[in-house]
């Protein structure tokens, strides 16, 4: 997990947390979701840097660039 300011960032490995996985109804991979007060406010599945960079800094403005 990578914390920063109230931000979190948790990776897990699909094969080994399956529970999570369908706890959080993940049906592709790589996939990203974000949440804002504990709701999830968007969820994509994609292997494209620039996409996943721009909802990076959508929600957490200057965090990180790949």
């Amino acid at each position: 997990m990578l914390l920063r300011a109230n931000h979190a960032a948790m990776f897990c490995r699909y094969d080994e947390r399956t529970e999570l996985a369908d706890h959080a109804d993940i049906r592709a991979v790589p996939s990203f979701q974000f949440y804002m007060n504990g709701k999830l406010v968007e969820q994509f599945a994609t292997r494209d840097k620039a996409k996943i960079s721009l909802a990076i800094d959508k929600y957490v403005p200057g965090a990180v660039s790949l």
